[in-house]
């Protein structure tokens, strides 16, 4: 699977962008031991494209997989709650996160 991970991130930044723009993309797996409490939880596959370049995109990127990572996986904020539920939570903390850094004035990669 991270050989299609690897594939996709290679692909995306020539898909429908201008030759000339810059970018960063980046691929992210995690897949939980079979031993690990989040292991029914299944494997998490990020590939992000941000049309900029440099150490802010990376910040982005990091920030999306990281935030997605912990409110997904995380067993202490909800135990009854479902895939789809775990997964709207991630989003939605994503995009707090992400609004969290733009007010700080990080709005270069928007």
């Amino acid at each position: 699977m991270s050989e299609l991970i690897t594939r996709t991130a290679r692909l995306a930044p020539y898909a429908k962008r201008p030759r000339r723009a810059s970018g960063f993309v980046t691929a992210y797996t995690y897949e939980p031991m079979p031993d690990e409490s989040t292991s029914d939880l299944g494997n998490l596959f990020v590939v992000i494209e941000i049309i900029s370049s440099g150490r802010m995109a990376e910040e982005v990127a990091d920030l999306v997989i990281e935030t997605v990572g912990q409110h997904y996986y995380n067993l202490d904020l909800d135990v009854e709650k479902t895939h789809l539920e775990r997964f709207e939570t991630a989003i939605k903390a994503t995009n707090a996160e992400l609004s969290r850094y733009i007010d700080r004035g990080n709005a270069a990669w928007v």
